[in-house]
């Protein structure tokens, strides 16, 4: 009896240290991805608006059209 039970502590030791190690890994995956910024800088000159994008996840429409490059000059 006294071996089952030791056998058994030791399982739940092992599974217990495996279980927080993925925890692990996945909390640390998820907050790489949440610190990457991506931001749209929008300049308001005279004349006209310039668009300028820092990556390519994020996606600039202009007139509900969607803009390929990484900046946008719009003229009045």
């Amino acid at each position: 009896m006294k071996d089952i039970k030791i056998l058994i502590s030791t399982i739940l030791i092992i599974i217990s240290f495996f279980v927080w190690y993925f925890y692990n890994e996945r909390r640390h995956n998820v907050d790489n991805v949440d610190k990457k910024l991506r931001q749209v800088n929008i300049e308001i000159m005279k004349t006209k608006l310039k668009i300028t994008k820092n990556s390519d996840d994020v996606d600039v429409f202009v007139n509900w059209e969607k803009n390929l490059t990484w900046s946008v000059d719009i003229q009045k």
